[in-house]
């Protein structure tokens, strides 16, 4: 593997790895740890160990250094083994090849726990040993993530072909334009020093696998996007990249790389898009004309809904009702249209003697769970795997057709087409409490479909929630007739390919 500007790119296949790692709560046992994910770099291991061996032998912290041998097919894991005799080294071995992406990950995971600051370095030889200890001084100055930066003054590269070269600094002036993080100039730079702490905590966020999910090159910029979405402290120190000391060719594959970094940004900004501001005050008239736009477009494609479906719909009845015992449609409160919300008085009490958020209304579903002993009133989400769902049911939830019935309560007035799914009351007022913004998406009447389920999988977790309320939100501040019908078709696929959920 290789610096940035002209870094080695491995052919991504299926890991096994040698040993299994684990954020057990161990204690720190070295100060810092240098990581060197490695891939056939035995012509240039040698010299590079010796020369972080011997500025780490003048720093005077206790220090280990990772080789993570990423299914080598030269002596790369033999030599670093070799260097155990003068400098504390591990190895831990990939049988397969898996990329850049995945030997990181895995000396990250070992590293984190056993020290207090971790290095993450190219194991080609191109980067200077010698900038560690001004690392590592600027994390114990309070940094969370020093980057040894090309772009910083007093970098530069020696022996980068100009080509590289050339789409190094345009790619870095595209991402800090599209993705500015404050302190950083040097996006893809493998070098860097990361205070373990910062890393404990994407970890806590994003799982041990989800720290890293990128293969390629392109999990350096995937992990400063995480940690800079965090409000992590990062500076950068100058770096003379010295690709002329580098034995042997990249592999890169450039094109593939510029679309990851794409990829990347993409799934960072759904991730970390900012919640919208509540939606703005629209005034009552334009708002009632709105209104009777959306409920002529859902009273539309509800009725011809039920003509088309309604032979299915009774095949459906017949099948759920000689399968399982109990009735064939599921009725459950949920929380609905807010009409306050948007008006003059905001959403408040108003003469309603409490808040709760909407107008309650029952929804009508097909039964997919065999009944229970209670009396059927708890509220909670359905697991991905839920025992409680009958076989039958199981196939109208994958298929979404449990929620035919709910052209009903189109017709009734009690939901649109097109709108935020509604929630149950106990549930709506925990996520109210919980997740600032959420009672905002009863601004509008909710739907059948939304823009938060054509965008969005099925929601297991807070994290979840929030992201498809950013959605809701979105829709809301920028509802229209063309809108409803674009999601209208969106839905279509998403339903017949099986995504999202409802």
């Amino acid at each position: 593997m290789t610096a940035p500007g002209g870094s080695t790119l491995h052919t991504s296949c299926k890991l096994t790895v040698v040993m299994t790692v684990t954020l057990a709560r161990a204690p720190a046992t070295t100060a810092l740890t240098v990581v060197l994910p490695a891939y056939n770099e035995s012509r240039n291991l040698p010299r590079l160990l010796t020369r972080i061996g011997d500025v780490l032998d003048r720093l005077g912290q206790p220090y280990e250094v990772v080789v993570v041998d990423d299914g080598s097919t030269d002596d790369t894991a033999s030599i670093a083994e070799s260097a155990v005799r003068r400098m504390p080294v591990r190895v831990i071995r990939h049988r397969t090849n898996r990329g850049l992406g995945g030997a990181l990950l895995t000396g990250l995971l070992e590293a984190i726990p056993r020290s207090g600051i971790v290095i993450t370095m190219d194991a080609d030889d191109t980067q200077d040993p010698d900038l560690i200890p001004r690392m590592v001084e600027r994390i114990e100055a309070g940094h969370d993530v020093v980057i040894a930066s090309r772009f910083e003054s007093g970098g530069a590269e020696i022996g980068v072909p100009l080509h590289r070269r050339f789409l190094s600094h345009a790619a870095s002036a595209v991402l800090k334009r599209i993705a500015p993080i404050k302190g950083v100039r040097d996006y893809s730079c493998g070098y860097r020093a990361y205070r373990s702490d910062c890393l404990r905590h994407l970890v806590d966020e994003h799982g041990e696998k989800g720290l890293v999910q990128e293969r390629g090159f392109a999990c350096m910029l995937e992990v400063l996007l995480k940690v800079g979405s965090n409000g992590a402290r990062i500076a950068e120190v100058p770096l003379v990249l010295r690709y002329d000391r580098k034995k042997g060719h990249s592999a890169m594959q450039i094109v593939r790389t510029i679309r990851r970094y794409r990829s990347v940004v993409q799934a960072h900004r759904v991730r970390y898009r900012p919640v919208r501001p509540r939606p703005q005050i629209v005034p009552l008239e334009k708002r009632r004309s709105s209104e009777v736009a959306h409920r002529i477009l859902s009273l539309l494609v509800a009725a011809v809904g039920l003509l088309l479906a309604a032979p299915l719909m009774v095949a459906i009845a017949l099948l759920v009702r000689l399968t399982s015992p109990g009735p064939v449609l599921y009725k459950q409160v949920r929380v609905g249209y807010d009409r306050r919300r948007g008006q003059a008085n905001g959403g408040r009490r108003g003469r309603r003697g409490s808040d709760t958020g909407g107008k309650p209304f029952t929804i009508y579903k097909f039964r997919t769970m065999y009944l229970s002993d209670g009396d059927g009133s708890e509220e909670a989400w359905t697991a991905p795997d839920d025992p409680r769902v009958t076989p039958v049911g199981r196939v109208l939830r994958q298929m979404r057709l449990d929620e035919m019935p709910q052209l009903f309560n189109v017709l009734r007035g009690e939901m649109n087409m097109v709108g935020p799914r509604p929630e149950q009351p106990t549930i709506f007022g925990e996520l109210r409490t919980s997740i600032d913004g959420y009672a905002h998406r009863q601004a509008v009447p909710p739907g059948i479909t939304g823009l938060a389920q054509v965008r969005h999988h099925y929601g297991q977790s807070m994290e979840d929630v929030r992201r498809k309320l950013r959605f809701d939100l979105e829709y809301i501040s920028e509802r229209s007739i063309v809108a409803d019908c674009r999601i209208l078709l969106r839905t279509v696929p998403t339903v017949l390919l099986r995504r999202g959920a409802w």
